[in-house]
């Protein structure tokens, strides 16, 4: 924890140093790191989202349709939301044929991954929640185990 302190108190006070003392601008710095972390977004709501509504994982406290269907469309629209604050980041970039090739690829390999995250949480997730009701012959099967050497 020490460590922890001493690296986050230098941290700080070199940030301190350079706004107050050097008068050093950081907006540009802030409005990139939200571009960043605006991308990167998708890649931590998906899994979430993904892990949370499936059975297989959570069992009997997996999320159910409703909340699923209604948490799958906040994130939707907050990935919108924060793919329009990325758009309007990448305008504002001067006007050069030899940027938008590599951010145009990237966005494609983005794009290519976020679908494929999609579907892969949309099949992992197809299976349908467990029946409240026991079946004939489950509740032998559940305690049909032995404790001991087989």
């Amino acid at each position: 924890w020490r460590f922890a302190f001493w690296n986050s108190s230098d941290s700080c006070c070199k940030q301190w140093y350079q706004r107050r003392v050097r008068g050093a601008n950081f907006s540009g710095w802030n409005e990139m790191l939200n571009v960043l972390q605006s991308l990167q977004l998708p890649f931590a709501l998906i899994p979430i989202l993904t892990f949370t509504g499936s059975y297989r994982i959570m069992g009997e406290f997996a999320m159910n349709r409703c909340s699923c269907i209604l948490l799958w469309s906040l994130a939707v629209l907050v990935m919108g939301i924060n793919g329009y604050f990325v758009y309007t980041y990448i305008a504002l970039l001067p006007s050069n044929i030899a940027l938008y090739i590599p951010v145009a690829i990237f966005l494609a390999l983005y794009l290519w991954l976020i679908g494929y995250l999609v579907i892969k949480a949309w099949r992992y997730n197809r299976e349908k929640p467990p029946s409240p009701y026991i079946r004939p012959g489950e509740l032998f099967e559940l305690n049909s185990f032995s404790i001991g050497d087989d």
